[in-house]
């Protein structure tokens, strides 16, 4: 068969078993001749890609995200888990949000998964939601080829979001997003200048102490003879073993 110029990606739903969150990939397949041969569809764990975020090379404190055209976290490389699972009741009748998905109820079973992924906007990782509140339209766009610096939570980040568009992602709508504090870049140098800065004051510091002492030492005498001259000048007897 020819291989496809195009994947049609599809939403985010719950496998049956094991219950994870997953991705439908599907691609026309046709032969040589162009006749179509059928539809070849393929299912992704989406734990894996944060796996794969983890293994990244980065500084320590650097985070990526992977982020839907629906604002949901798709993935994470911050400690706060995208996903949240949740036993319910097979009869559940409460409101499933949209970044919310339910099990079906299989054979009668007594109970469902309820799985909610984050909001980006709402996320624990403060300078994603602080991009978000400033730019809206980056975020949700993305950039490709450039970075971008920010003043996010009180600090300078470098900041790149790219949208995930090749052919064979068409209709994703995906965002990849990374952030590096500016810290791990210059830190090791800010924290040489300032040892070096603590070392120079602590220097001057003993320095002037050792001048003290010495100054005290040299003037200790001075106060003998002044002494002297005083009762000198005020006609008082002197003792010569004074």
């Amino acid at each position: 068969p020819k291989v496809p110029q195009s994947l049609k990606w599809g939403n985010v739903y719950l496998s049956v078993s094991p219950t994870l969150p997953v991705l439908n990939v599907a691609a026309t397949l046709y032969n040589a001749s162009g006749i179509l041969l059928g539809v070849a569809t393929l299912s992704f764990d989406l734990t894996t890609i944060g796996i794969f975020l983890d293994q990244l090379d980065k500084t320590p404190n650097t985070m990526t995200f992977l982020i839907d055209n629906d604002g949901l976290l798709v993935s994470s490389s911050f400690s706060q888990p995208v996903m949240v699972a949740t036993s319910i009741s097979a009869n559940y009748s409460g409101v499933v949000t949209s970044n919310c998905l339910k099990s079906d109820a299989a054979n009668n079973a007594a109970q469902s998964i309820l799985v909610c992924r984050e909001r980006a906007d709402q996320y624990g990782y403060k300078p994603l939601r602080d991009l978000i509140q400033q730019e809206p339209a980056y975020v949700a766009s993305g950039r490709a080829g450039s970075t971008s610096v920010f003043t996010l939570d009180g600090k300078r980040y470098y900041v790149a979001v790219v949208p995930i568009e090749t052919p064979q992602a068409t209709g994703m709508g995906w965002r990849f997003a990374l952030f590096l504090p500016e810290d791990d870049i210059i830190g090791g140098i800010v924290k040489g200048r300032n040892v070096a800065i603590y070392i120079c004051v602590a220097v001057v510091a003993v320095a002037v102490i050792i001048a003290l002492v010495v100054i005290t030492l040299l003037l200790r005498p001075l106060d003998a003879v002044a002494e002297r001259m005083y009762r000198v000048a005020m006609m008082q007897d002197v003792d010569d073993n004074d």
